[in-house]
C-alpha cells in the first residue's frame, strides 16, 4: 500500500480542486463553523478562491444561515439521500472528516455515486486510527475522539470499505489537518512522521468509480 505525504490536508485538496467544479459535502464543518471562519481555517472559503464552480451542501440550517449572513452564499441545505436530484455536475466531490459520523456506509456511497461520472474524483479524508498520538493517549488511559464518531479507520479498512462500495482508490495521502498555530513540537512531529506515513493524523484518499 503506497502513500504520499502532505504536511497540510487543505493545501493538497486545493491543488486537486484548482479550476474544477467542486461539490463540498458537509461544507459548514459544524459545530466549528464560526471558529474556523474567524481563524481562516474553513476549507469551503479556501475552495472558493481556487475553484471554477463551487457548491457546498450541509444539513445544519443554523450554520448555513450564519455563513449566508457572512456573505458566503454558495452553501445550501440539501439532504444527501437526494443527491441524484442535485442539478450540479462536479469534477471533484469532497467528503472531508465526515464518513466517520455515518452509520450506513452503503447508503452514503450509493447516493454519492449517483452524481459521479467516470472522470469524477471523490476526495475522502478521515482521522487515522493508527495516528501515533492515539497510541500515546491509550497508554495514558484516555481516547481522543469526537463523541459522535461511529467508526475509526485504518489505512487498510478504509480502502476495503471503499472497494466494496464500488470505488477504486487511485491515490493515498497521509497528512495533517490545518490549525491556527503550530507549536514547535507539532512541527517536529510532522517532519518525523513524513517518513512514517501510516502514523500520520489523517488519511486522504482519491477515488473514482470502479
Amino acid at each position: 500500500m503506497k502513500f504520499s505525504y502532505a504536511s497540510s490536508r487543505d493545501e493538497h485538496v486545493l491543488s486537486v480542486c484548482e479550476e474544477k467544479s467542486v461539490l463540498h459535502i458537509g461544507a459548514c464543518d459544524s459545530p466549528y463553523t464560526q471558529r474556523k471562519l474567524n481563524e481562516n481555517l474553513l476549507l469551503h472559503v479556501k475552495l472558493s478562491g481556487v475553484t471554477e464552480n463551487l457548491l457546498g451542501i450541509d444539513i445544519d440550517e443554523k450554520a448555513i444561515e450564519y455563513l449566508n449572513a457572512e456573505g458566503i452564499n454558495d452553501v445550501c441545505f440539501f439532504d444527501m439521500n437526494r443527491l441524484g436530484d442535485l442539478d450540479f455536475f462536479p469534477d471533484v466531490i469532497i467528503l472531508g472528516e465526515t464518513i466517520e459520523h455515518f452509520v450506513n456506509f452503503e447508503s452514503v456511497f450509493e447516493n454519492i455515486k449517483r452524481i459521479m461520472k467516470p472522470h469524477t474524483r471523490l476526495l475522502i479524508s478521515t482521522p487515522n486510527a493508527y495516528y501515533i498520538s492515539n497510541f500515546k493517549n491509550s497508554l495514558l488511559g484516555f481516547e481522543s475522539n469526537h463523541p459522535e464518531h461511529t467508526a475509526a479507520f485504518t489505512p487498510r479498512t478504509l480502502e476495503y470499505m471503499l472497494e466494496v462500495n464500488g470505488l477504486k482508490v487511485e491515490e493515498r495521502v497521509a497528512t495533517f489537518l490545518n490549525r491556527k498555530k503550530e507549536r514547535i513540537n507539532k512541527k517536529l512531529k510532522k517532519k518525523a512522521l513524513s517518513r512514517f506515513p501510516l502514523l500520520c493524523e489523517t488519511l486522504l484518499y482519491s477515488c473514482k468509480l470502479t
